[in-house]
């Protein structure tokens, strides 16, 4: 248990990074922003490496929780979701400036113009990710469903389109 809250904690500590250097009050250009993304890029690929394969999210991809061969406790499974969800959220916040950039910037006449950014790419995977993972929760009834797919969808929009 002290390992999972250890692990929320120090994913906290780098999506706290991510809204300082890179959503703070003070305006970057495009060269500050790769620097920043980059080093949170390398803590957070940290961070998973850290991780046991049952916290780890990429780890969890395609795993249906029907064809697992061992019962997990409710409130182990919850702590992994809740990783999940935070580890989407923060990649997500992490890349929306390359989306937006890449959005303004597009020119929709150029088919090979728009195929995107690997961080685009990357931004692009975690919200499917976190849409797979609303999907995943809606019929559990350990959740409060609405609540958890209306806040996600509703943040989701904030993220990826507000700047």
């Amino acid at each position: 248990m002290r390992l999972i809250l250890v692990s929320i904690y120090r994913l906290a500590q780098i999506t706290t990074q991510v809204l300082r250097k890179l959503y703070g009050s003070k305006k970057h250009d495009k060269v500050a922003r790769d620097e920043s993304t980059s080093q949170i890029e390398a803590q957070l690929s940290k961070w998973l490496d850290e991780r046991p394969r049952f916290l780890n999210p990429e780890e969890q991809l395609g795993q249906n929780e029907s064809e697992v061969f061992y019962d997990v406790p409710w409130i182990f499974k919850r702590q992994q979701r809740t990783i999940r969800a935070a580890f989407y959220f923060t990649s997500m916040q992490l890349y929306r400036g390359h989306l937006l950039d890449e959005f303004l910037q597009a020119n929709f006449h150029d088919r090979l113009s728009l195929t995107p950014a690997p961080p685009v790419q990357k931004c692009i995977h975690a919200a499917l990710q976190m849409a797979l993972f609303a999907a995943d929760i809606k019929e559990d009834v350990t959740y409060n469903s609405v609540f958890w797919v209306y806040h996600l969808h509703l943040s989701w929009l904030l993220i990826l389109f507000l700047d």
